[in-house]
C-alpha cells in the first residue's frame, strides 16, 4: 500500500511540474514592411510543449493589441493542433474592441488524444490585417492563459512573448518625384493639343 501511495505522489508531482512547464508564445514574423494596400498577415504561434509527451494544450485564450488609426483588422484564422472544427470549439471574439483582438480555442480531445498528435510547437492562428495609413504599429501580446490537457488547474507558464512590428513606409521621395513628372508630362499633353486645336 506504501509503495501505491508513493507511486501516486510521484506521479502527481510529475504533473504538477508538467502543467508549469516554460512555453513561448510569438507573433512571427516578428518584424515586417508591406506597402500599402496590401493584406498584411501574422502567425500566433506556440513553442516549449511535450512532443508526443505530456504538456499538451487544451485550451487557451489569449488578447492582443495594435495600433487601430495605423491597420485594421480584417479577421483570422485558427489551425487544426487543437483537434480541428470537429473537436474544438472557437471560442474567439477577433476585435471585440478597437485595436484589442481575442483568440481562444477549448478541445474537446483527452489528453492522450492531444499528446499523440500535437507537437512541441504549432501555429495557433493567423491574424490578417490591412493598412490605414503610413505608419509603425506594433502588435503585442497583453494577456495570454494556456490550458493543459492533462487536466491540472494551474495555467501552463508563459516564459515568453515575442511580438510583431508591422511598417507600412511613406511613400519614397523618388516614387513622389516619378509621379510628378508623370503628371507633368499629362498636362504638357493635353495642352499641347488644345493649342493645335485653334
Amino acid at each position: 500500500m506504501k509503495v501505491l501511495a508513493r507511486l501516486l505522489l510521484g506521479a502527481s508531482f510529475m504533473f504538477a511540474s508538467i502543467a508549469n512547464a516554460n512555453v513561448i508564445l510569438s507573433l512571427d514574423p516578428t518584424t515586417q514592411t508591406s506597402p500599402g494596400g496590401e493584406l498584411i498577415s501574422v502567425t500566433l504561434r506556440v513553442d516549449g510543449l511535450g512532443d508526443g509527451v505530456p504538456l499538451s494544450l487544451a485550451a487557451y485564450d489569449i488578447y492582443m493589441e495594435f495600433d487601430a488609426s495605423a491597420l485594421s483588422f480584417a479577421g483570422y484564422n485558427l489551425f487544426g493542433d487543437l483537434g480541428g472544427a470537429a473537436d474544438a470549439d472557437d471560442l474567439s471574439f477577433g476585435e471585440f474592441a478597437p485595436g484589442l483582438i481575442n483568440i481562444a480555442e477549448f478541445s474537446y480531445l483527452d489528453s492522450f488524444d492531444l499528446w499523440n498528435f500535437q507537437p512541441g510547437g504549432f501555429a495557433l492562428a493567423e491574424l490578417f490585417f490591412n493598412s490605414i495609413k503610413p505608419a509603425t504599429s506594433a502588435i503585442s501580446i497583453v494577456f495570454a492563459e494556456l490550458i493543459d490537457a492533462g487536466g491540472s488547474p494551474d495555467p501552463i507558464n508563459v516564459i515568453g512573448l515575442n511580438n510583431a512590428s508591422i511598417e507600412v513606409p511613406a511613400p519614397t521621395a523618388l516614387s513622389l518625384m516619378g509621379l510628378a513628372l508623370l503628371t507633368m508630362l499629362v498636362r504638357q499633353k493635353r495642352y499641347s493639343s488644345a493649342i493645335k486645336k485653334v
